[in-house]
């Protein structure tokens, strides 16, 4: 799981069932000025609720929903819903302005993961894990790349880039040239010559 929706987790987590049902009502209600945030809430709350039931699927973050153009409406709107429900005296609702503290904070620290690639064609491997954008590296100036990678050390989940590195006995070197040559490889190979 990506360290940024940690903190989102977190405060799905502390989520009473009633606090939950009353999210899942607030984004039911609510004005549709940012769609793709309420699109993102009501995914989030299915995500909680089949955790608790012992299903997983992976939590995707807010900006997978939200278009680049609806950031600053998404941040207004998670404010707004968050002063509502701080100010609601009906509910005891700590946890959901907990929450939108957290997608608020998201927004403002501008999280869009943009992976950057030699080879577009793997695209949808990206964007499963966690890419809200891919592009093309051999159009992308080397700041950005060098940006991406140091982003990318900080940041990506090691399981995630362990699913990524395949390992081979040097024997088995000569016969997996023709993938390598033929762009078929996925992720790293990793030759061991002690093997």
């Amino acid at each position: 799981m990506d360290a940024a929706l940690r903190p989102i987790v977190a405060a799905l987590a502390d989520l009473d069932d009633g606090e939950l049902a009353a999210l899942i009502e607030a984004t039911n209600e609510a004005p549709q000025i940012a769609p793709g945030l309420l699109a993102w809430l009501e995914h989030a709350a299915d995500w909680e609720r089949h955790r608790r039931a012992g299903m997983d699927f992976p939590l995707q973050p807010p900006v997978a929903a939200t278009p680049p153009e609806e950031d600053s409406i998404s941040i207004d709107a998670a404010v707004i819903v968050r002063a509502q429900f701080a100010q609601d005296e009906r509910v005891e609702a700590r946890a959901v302005v907990r929450l939108f503290g957290e997608v608020a904070a998201i927004f403002r620290l501008g999280f869009r993961v943009i992976a950057s690639t030699g080879r577009v064609n793997e695209a949808e491997a990206l964007k499963a894990l966690g890419a809200a954008e891919v592009i093309d590296r051999v159009m992308a100036p080397k700041a950005l790349c060098e940006q991406a990678w140091a982003r990318l050390a900080q940041d990506l989940d090691l399981a995630k880039l362990d699913s990524l590195v395949r390992e081979i006995p040097l024997a088995a070197a000569i016969d997996a040239h023709a993938d390598i040559l033929a762009g078929k490889l996925r992720g790293r190979l990793v030759v061991n010559v002690n093997a």
